[in-house]
């Protein structure tokens, strides 16, 4: 495989997940690799109601620089090495699946996803019991910027952002029914991130 797309609704622990990843010993040791955090796949756009066209235009940008680097190692001598360090490797936080959700439809992004299958790409879907929704929301409140805060309580309070977010997520997950990618949904309700991150490796190494 050469990368791992991880998506999730806020809080469910997208950025932990991506910065114990990046600092494992066997990533650190790749020797090309790409990582996007989501400030440059999906916050970007966030503010200015991007269009569904739009939300397509910029991800493929992405994936075309993905291909670029993914072709040009597997069509050269160096195919078949069986040096891991050597093949390149991306880690991608959110991506074709937020923007789904957020456009309203899988459709507009199947082309993408089937771009993102042909390099073997696989995906990481965490979860959370809605009953935890509410405080693990409120708890990320002192950890961000105060324009966190208020971006959720602009929808009616903390539980009109819990209802935002729940709905969100029961629209993540049915999407992940039609990605052609692999796929594992990890429930992050417990917060035993090493114990995720041990099963994160054993589905994508």
């Amino acid at each position: 495989m050469s990368g791992v797309i991880i998506e999730g609704i806020s809080a469910s622990g997208k950025s932990i997940i991506f910065e114990k990843l990046t600092n494992r010993d066997w990533y650190r040791e790749k020797q090309s690799k790409i990582q996007l955090s989501e400030y440059l796949t999906e916050r970007i756009v966030e503010n200015i109601e991007p269009t569904v066209d739009k939300r397509v235009e910029l991800l493929e940008g992405y994936v075309d620089i993905l291909e670029k680097v993914y072709f040009n190692f597997y069509n050269s001598r160096f195919k078949n090495t069986s040096l891991e360090r050597v093949k390149p490797f991306f880690i991608l936080e959110r991506f074709h699946m937020t923007h789904s959700v957020e456009g309203g439809s899988f459709n507009a992004f199947k082309d993408i996803d089937n771009r993102l299958n042909n390099m073997n790409f696989k995906l990481i879907l965490l979860m959370m019991n809605e009953n935890v929704v509410k405080e693990r929301l409120i708890d990320t409140f002192p950890r961000r910027p105060a324009t966190w805060k208020n971006y959720c309580l602009s929808f009616g309070g903390i539980d009109g952002a819990v209802e935002k977010y729940v709905n969100m997520q029961r629209t993540l997950l049915n999407f992940s029914k039609e990605t052609s990618l692999s796929k594992l949904i990890i429930d992050t309700t417990k917060m035993e991130w090493d114990r995720y991150i041990e099963e994160i490796e054993s589905f994508i190494l």
